[in-house]
């Protein structure tokens, strides 16, 4: 589920989350009513946020990295997330290496 502070890093874990409602159960001691199955990942989380080994801060639904994974994006938020992932789209770089060495195959072809 989470990583944990190493005992030689004063940070905390960072988790973003696009859930107020998650967000604000993290931080809070006050269960609502409608949290009546309540799983123990979230006194587990808890605790790791009082003791501040863990922060859980609001991040906007659109710029959630993990969405690209699991929901389906619009064409336009697909790039800009995939590059965040630090993953390349290997049909444009296959083609362009293609093209490259089409090109440069014309160039010795034409110079002798």
């Amino acid at each position: 589920m989470l990583g944990f502070k190493s005992a030689k890093s004063d940070q905390s874990l960072f988790v973003p989350n696009d859930n107020l409602s998650t967000i604000m159960l993290a931080y809070t001691r006050v269960l609502h009513a409608r949290i009546k199955h309540i799983e123990l990942d979230l006194y587990f989380a808890r605790e790791k946020v009082m003791q501040k080994e863990l922060e859980v801060h609001h991040v906007q639904s659109q710029d959630q990295i993990a969405d690209v994974l699991i929901k389906a994006i619009s064409t336009s938020n697909f790039p800009a997330l995939r590059h965040k992932l630090r993953v390349e789209d290997l049909s444009t770089s296959l083609l362009l290496q293609v093209v490259i060495k089409l090109l440069k195959t014309e160039q010795e072809k034409t110079q002798y």
